[in-house]
Parts: structure tokens; C-alpha cells; sequence
């Protein structure tokens, strides 16, 4: 009985939260809000090595401000390694 109350509450929240208008949530938006305007570009390349390597280029032309690199395996099998030291560079 519990598992299927609990079942029920959650199916009633995503449906209230699905029918739930997003412009309501826009409209509570206040005007002096900081807006962030953002200057993009894409970066791409042939696969994954190469878009590697335009963003490489791109962010740090000619290498120099660099002090610290992380070489990690580029096969699907071993994704989690790059992921996993992802925040290195920062500490």
C-alpha cells in the first residue's frame, strides 16, 4: 500500500509540474536582473581528436600561459578517465 501511494504522489507531481505554464516563471523574472550576454563560436574538427585540438589552439595559442596538461586515452572504453580529471587543472 505504501509503494503504491508513494507511486501515486509522484506520478501527480510531474503531471502538475509538466502542466505547470513556464511563462509564469519567465514573467516573475525581475527587470533588474543581471543579464549575461555571451559571445560564441564554434569550434569543430574531422572527430573528436581534432575538435581537441582547435579548442586547444583556440584557447591557448601557441601554448604559452600553460602549466599543467592532462594526456588522457581517447577510446570509448576508457571516457571516464578524461572525465575524471576534468577539474584537475584547477587545483
Amino acid at each position: 500500500m505504501t509503494r503504491r501511494l508513494i507511486a501515486l504522489t509522484c506520478t501527480a507531481l510531474i503531471v502538475a509540474s509538466l502542466s505547470a505554464p513556464a511563462t509564469a516563471v519567465a514573467a516573475a523574472w525581475p527587470d533588474n536582473a543581471v543579464k549575461v550576454v555571451l559571445d560564441v563560436e564554434r569550434l569543430s574538427g574531422g572527430n573528436r581528436f581534432a575538435t581537441a585540438v582547435a579548442i586547444a589552439a583556440e584557447s591557448y595559442p601557441g601554448w604559452t600561459g600553460v602549466d599543467r596538461v592532462i594526456v588522457s586515452s581517447g577510446e570509448d572504453r576508457a571516457m571516464a578517465d578524461p572525465m575524471a580529471a576534468g577539474g584537475h587543472p584547477w587545483w
